[in-house]
């Protein structure tokens, strides 16, 4: 037997709008909340990540300054601590690899 959404009560008919109505709702927020979380934590790694490379800039000024190649490498290792960090590079006025 079957059976049309033209036949069915109303009642039922209303709770179905309801249900999709608020499955809707619920699907919007959902998404809105997910895009929000992942704009934040874009933001904050953009910001840790500048914040990061500005402290490395820094401390390596003086071993670019004085061509120490050592003391740029030691400044490097400090990185090597963090595990999202995959590669560093120090880059010369030339714009060649440094340390």
């Amino acid at each position: 037997m079957k059976i049309r959404f033209r036949d069915v009560s109303i009642r039922t008919k209303l709770i179905l709008m309801i249900s999709a109505s608020a499955l809707l709702a619920l699907l919007m927020v959902t998404s809105a909340i997910t895009f929000n979380e992942y704009v934040t934590r874009k933001q904050q790694t953009e910001l840790e990540l500048s914040s990061l490379a500005d402290l490395i800039s820094w401390n390596s000024s003086p071993a670019l300054a004085f061509m120490d190649v050592k003391a740029a490498s030691e400044t490097l290792k400090a990185l090597q601590t963090r595990s999202d960090i995959v590669a560093a590079f120090l880059y010369n006025r030339e714009n060649e690899v440094f340390s």
